[in-house]
């Protein structure tokens, strides 16, 4: 069991059964690209891959552990959206659960810290607005950095047709390393 920097317990995952996952995900994702919208088709070829990659022996799992880690980061994960669930519901004047219920929901104030609504403190309040500043700031940069690079790169497939013929061409505007 390992903890990154949030705190949070998780099974460490060998760099060797990450190398090959990021293998069959490219190759899953290379075998739908003329698909519009494929995901369900590359899950499909990668649930398929790692299926392979594991009664191989290519990977081996440690059941306890992985069993733990996907259920942390369930819990975890639904702590997240009861906090965005308690905002909305405070801010509509109304929820759809019991009082009780709803003040034993299991909130995220912040990156290290979990709590009840029922035991709130000022300093969780300040935690969530902190948190919710930062992710602000970030989808704003992502946009912006998106339409920048949108703008690029629609003008380079209006030039050379491809990403690929630009790349082979010389002309798209990256440096790559020699």
């Amino acid at each position: 069991m390992t903890h990154d920097d949030d705190g949070e317990e998780g099974y460490e995952v060998s760099g060797a059964d990450k190398n090959l996952a990021r293998a069959i995900y490219k190759t899953a994702v290379k075998a739908h690209t003329a698909d519009d919208e494929n995901i369900g088709g590359i899950h499909d070829d990668f649930d398929e891959g790692i299926a392979r990659a594991y009664k191989n022996g290519d990977i081996v799992v440690r059941t306890e552990q992985l069993l733990q880690a996907h259920l942390w980061q369930m819990v975890n994960a639904e702590s997240g959206r009861a906090t965005a669930r308690m905002v909305k519901d405070i801010v509509a004047g109304k929820t759809p659960l019991p009082m009780d219920e709803w003040l034993d929901l299991v909130i995220t104030c912040g990156k290290l810290r979990r709590t009840t609504i029922r035991t709130m403190t000022p300093q969780d309040w300040d935690r969530i607005i902190e948190v919710r500043v930062d992710n602000a700031a970030k989808a704003n940069q992502a946009l912006a950095d998106a339409k920048t690079a949108a703008g690029i790169g629609l003008a380079v497939l209006s030039a050379n047709g491809t990403m690929q013929n630009a790349a082979s061409a010389g002309v798209l505007p990256l440096v790559f390393p020699s």
